[in-house]
């Protein structure tokens, strides 16, 4: 789930967004351009992941194989992603919200975003965010940076330093640079959308670790850690 929460920031941007309607409101961006945006920031990450993936090194891993695991099913998001973006998104260009409904592209919008994304395992944001993907990527003592650190030692310090500093040179606002604005989600919301995507995430995680000991990896610890009290 913190994987659409880094994403949603990356396709903010840091500046205003665009110009406002009339009475304080502004367009609500369109699901299709919200697509895009995704899409827009996944080929934006592809480089990065290519050349990053490479420090990754473990005893009886396929180099060609392992890389594979990172990879193959980065580019969709899952069915939980896409009905938590219908939520934020409208159908059409004429749909005017009140811009204090939204989320902004200023310099609040990631404590703003990650306040109310705050729950039992939740951490890309990330819409990588970092660099979250769909294994549920987020720093700290849970999620993928956990898995890379337990499984990959020091080969994987390298992989998140890699990422962090390929990310920060991309350039982060599609949604800013269209001059709409995001439907803002309760707390409440996104509690309840990442009790139903669970299922989908543990199965992901699950996925990867078979993967990677098919592609050779002695002993994988399929240990994504847990979020302290």
């Amino acid at each position: 789930m913190k994987f659409v929460v880094f994403a949603l920031i990356s396709c903010l941007g840091l500046g205003a967004l665009g110009v406002l309607a009339e009475d304080d409101k502004i367009r609500q961006c369109t699901c299709d351009e919200m697509d895009q945006c995704w899409k827009s920031m996944h080929e934006d990450m592809k480089p990065c992941t290519e050349a990053c993936k490479e420090k990754l090194t473990a005893p009886g891993l396929d180099p060609e194989e392992g890389k594979k695991c990172f990879e193959y099913k980065h580019d969709k998001k899952s069915s939980c992603h896409k009905e938590l973006q219908k939520k934020m998104c409208a159908a059409d260009e004429n749909t005017f919200i009140n811009k204090n409904e939204t989320w902004q592209g200023h310099h609040k919008v990631k404590k703003d975003v990650e306040n109310s994304l705050e729950e039992e395992s939740v951490s890309p944001k990330k819409l990588a965010g970092g660099f979250r993907h769909h294994h549920g990527h987020h720093r700290g003592r849970f999620g993928f940076f956990h898995f890379i650190k337990v499984n990959f030692g020091e080969s994987g310090k390298e992989f998140k330093r890699c990422m962090r500093t390929c990310f920060k040179s991309k350039k982060h606002g599609c949604i800013k640079d269209l001059g709409c604005g995001i439907k803002k989600l309760s707390r409440e919301e996104f509690k309840s959308q990442h009790e139903t995507c669970r299922g989908q995430r543990e199965e992901k995680k699950q996925e990867l670790c078979e993967c990677l000991s098919k592609a050779g990896m002695k002993e994988v610890k399929c240990d994504f850690g847990k979020k302290s009290n």
